[in-house]
């Protein structure tokens, strides 16, 4: 059982748990409040607005639904930190579990986790010889 502290207990009792669809909604309700707003940027990168890190979201979650992923399913990515890994990360939080590894991990550490996980999924990066 999970006790909290009176001031903190009005706070929770008030709000619900986040699902995907809420994630989702909450980036569907900054871009169109502020389009042109910078969601992502980085270094040596062209910057990504609220409006173009929308459509990229629609276009990954269109493709994993037609890869048979859905709500209920766990996606795993292998990523290194940048503007890519944050994107993949949204996408796949609004449309289903999302779990991110390191991409450092070694062969025996993959395995692990992704038995455990039940991945229907792995994301990782194009042409990198990893152990994923």
């Amino acid at each position: 059982m999970v006790t909290m502290s009176n001031r903190s207990r009005g706070r929770q009792n008030s709000s619900k748990v986040s699902s995907h669809k809420d994630i989702y909604q909450k980036l569907q309700a900054q871009a169109q409040k502020t389009p042109e707003t910078i969601a992502i940027a980085a270094s040596n990168r062209l910057p990504l607005t609220y409006s173009r890190m929308l459509v990229q979201i629609d276009s990954a979650i269109a493709q994993l639904n037609c890869l048979g992923v859905g709500r209920h399913d766990r996606v795993a990515i292998a990523l290194p930190n940048g503007p890519e890994m944050a994107l993949a990360f949204l996408a796949i939080a609004s449309c289903a579990t999302c779990a991110p590894l390191n991409p450092a991990y070694r062969h025996s550490e993959f395995d692990f986790y992704l038995s455990d996980l039940k991945a229907k999924a792995l994301i990782v990066q194009s042409g990198v010889a990893d152990p994923a």
